[in-house]
């Protein structure tokens, strides 16, 4: 036997020392050891070289349909604050659009915790999910906003040329594009960790019915 037979065959040999979850089941398979890898609670079996990579690929699908049900549910929320503030409680068109968001968003919810594999930390994770969004389209809109206050403000007349101007605004620009990008990928990133690790398959013992 060869070099790297026999390193397979270790390797093989080793139980996982990793949380790593099954495919079709979401059970734990850490400290299991062959190859294929049979998951002890439903019977499936996975080859152990590319376990790892098709586990993050499933966690990977989950989490964008996660990502999908936690849009639905800004939209909802938008739909409803523009009844409120657009038309107010107590016009008909106003009390339709906050009926219409809240159900918008109750679907997105409910779809969210189906998506989770309705996980303990659900709830948990979507309030997080809406709170780290609302925080990056703030700071984005804010920074936009200061930018074209500022860019409004200055007495352009007293600078002595128009291409000092164009030069001043065009850097500022360029400089208010960055911190958007920079602050869209900060949240971005925060977000999309929430949902990975909601996303992440339970045992149906586990989860929250």
């Amino acid at each position: 036997m060869s070099d790297a037979e026999d390193r397979r065959a270790a390797d093989s040999a080793a139980p996982l020392d990793f949380d790593l979850y099954c495919l079709n089941c979401g059970y734990n398979l850490r400290g299991l050891s062959g190859d294929p890898i049979r998951c002890p609670e439903c019977g499936d079996s996975f080859p152990r070289a590319s376990l790892r990579e098709m586990a993050e690929k499933y966690i990977e699908q989950r989490a964008a349909g996660v990502e999908a049900a936690a849009y639905i549910c800004i939209v909802g929320l938008v739909v409803a604050v523009i009844g409120l503030a657009g038309f107010g409680v107590y016009s008909p068109a106003g009390a339709a659009l906050i009926l219409g968001g809240g159900v918008i968003w109750t679907i997105g919810a409910i779809w969210f915790r189906a998506r989770c594999g309705a996980g303990a930390s659900w709830h948990v994770a979507l309030l997080h999910w809406h709170v780290l969004t609302s925080l990056g389209v703030a700071i984005g809109l804010g920074l936009a906003v200061g930018f074209l206050v500022a860019a409004v403000s200055i007495p352009w007349i007293d600078v002595p040329s128009p291409l000092l101007a164009a030069a001043v605004i065009g850097i500022g620009l360029v400089v208010m594009l960055y911190l958007v990008g920079a602050v869209a990928r900060f949240f971005t990133r925060r977000s999309w960790a929430v949902l990975k690790r909601v996303a992440t398959p339970v045992r149906s013992s586990e989860s929250d019915t």
